[in-house]
C-alpha cells in the first residue's frame, strides 16, 4: 500500500488509535451519557482536521522525498530511469528490509503481490541475491496495468529477469506455480478513517484500492492469506507489513490464526515505522 509518510504517521501512530476508540466509545455510550458522546465526536472531529491539514502542509516535501530517485537507488539499491516517476513508502522500505535479510539460498523462488510502480521489493531482493551469486526466480504482479507497465521500464532498466503481470491478488497466477516467498503490502486503512483523512481524494488518481482495507483494515489481508498458501512451497513463508497506528498487533495475529497459519518472526521499524510479520504454516 503505497500511501504512508514518515511525518503523517508520527501523528496517526500518536492519535490514529485514540480515533478509533472515540468513535466505538461514542456508539456506545450513548444510554448512559449522550453529552459525553457528542464531546468525543466532536473531538475525533477535530483532530481528523488538524491532521488533515497538516498532512496537506507536509505533503509536497513528503512526494519530494519519496519520489527522489537517488534516495531510492541508496535504500533499495534500484536504478530509476531519469523522468520516470516511482514512489516507496515505509512499510514498502521495511519489507525490502526485512526480506534481504531473511532469504537464504535455500529460496529460489518469490512473488510479490502489489508491485506498485517501480516493484522496488522485488527488484532490491533480486539485486541482492545477485550480489550474493544467489540465483532466484522473480515474479510479481499487481491489478493496474499501468503500474505493471511501469515497474516493466524500472525493471528493464536494472536488468531484471523478473515476471511482471496483471492479477488482481492470485487470480492470473498459474496454480501449478509454487514460491518459497510471498510478499505484500495490502492496503489496510480502515475505510471510513482513510474517508476522514481524505485519502479518497489525495489518491483519487490510483484509486481507492491502494489504501482501503475495509471495516477494519484487514479486508484485503484477510483475502490474501487465504489464497497464498496454495502458492506456497512446503518451506514457503508469507511475508507482509502493515501501521500498528492502524491495524494493531492483536488483530494480525487473530487475522493469521483463523487462517490456520502461524506467525514465524515480527519486526517492527521506527524508521520506517511499520511492522512487517513472517508467517508460515503449521
Amino acid at each position: 500500500m503505497e500511501l504512508e509518510t514518515l511525518c503523517e504517521n508520527r501523528s496517526h501512530r500518536a492519535v490514529g488509535s485514540s480515533i478509533m476508540d472515540s468513535s466505538i466509545q461514542g456508539s456506545s455510550s450513548r444510554g448512559s451519557s449522550g453529552q459525553d458522546s457528542v464531546v468525543k465526536d466532536a473531538q475525533a472531529k477535530w483532530i481528523m482536521k488538524v491532521l488533515s491539514c497538516l498532512y496537506d502542509m507536509v505533503h509536497p516535501l513528503l512526494w519530494s522525498l519519496r519520489s527522489n530517485r537517488r534516495l531510492i537507488q541508496l535504500l533499495f539499491g534500484v536504478r530509476i530511469p531519469k523522468g520516470h516517476l516511482v514512489q516507496f513508502d515505509p512499510t514498502t522500505l521495511g519489507l525490502s528490509r526485512l526480506l534481504r535479510k531473511i532469504t537464504s539460498h535455500e529460496d529460489r523462488s518469490c512473488l510479490e503481490i502489489g508491485i506498485g510502480q517501480g516493484a522496488l521489493v522485488s527488484l532490491a531482493l533480486e539485486n541482492h541475491c545477485r550480489a550474493k551469486s544467489q540465483s532466484i526466480r522473480v515474479a510479481g504482479v499487481d491489478c493496474s496495468e499501468v503500474r505493471v507497465n511501469s515497474s516493466r521500464i524500472v525493471a528493464a532498466s536494472n536488468r531484471s529477469d523478473a515476471e511482471l503481470f496483471v492479477s488482481d491478488l492470485f487470480s492470473a497466477v498459474p496454480t501449478n506455480l509454487k514460491f518459497d516467498l510471498i510478499f505484500f503490502n495490502p492496503p489496510y486503512v480502515p475505510t471510513q478513517l482513510g474517508q476522514r483523512l481524505k485519502l479518497n481524494q489525495r489518491f483519487s488518481q490510483d484509486g481507492d484500492q491502494v489504501w482501503d482495507g475495509g471495516a477494519d483494515g484487514t479486508e484485503v489481508l484477510e483475502k490474501f492469506l487465504d489464497q497464498a498458501q496454495a502458492f506456497l512451497t512446503p518451506r514457503g513463508r508469507i511475508v507482509f507489513g502493515v501501521q500498528a497506528a492502524f491495524v494493531s498487533e492483536p488483530l494480525v495475529h487473530s487475522t493469521v490464526r483463523k487462517r490456520g497459519l502461524v506467525v514465524m518472526q515480527r519486526v517492527a521499524w521506527r524508521l520506517p515505522p511499520s511492522v512487517c510479520y513472517v508467517v508460515t504454516r503449521p
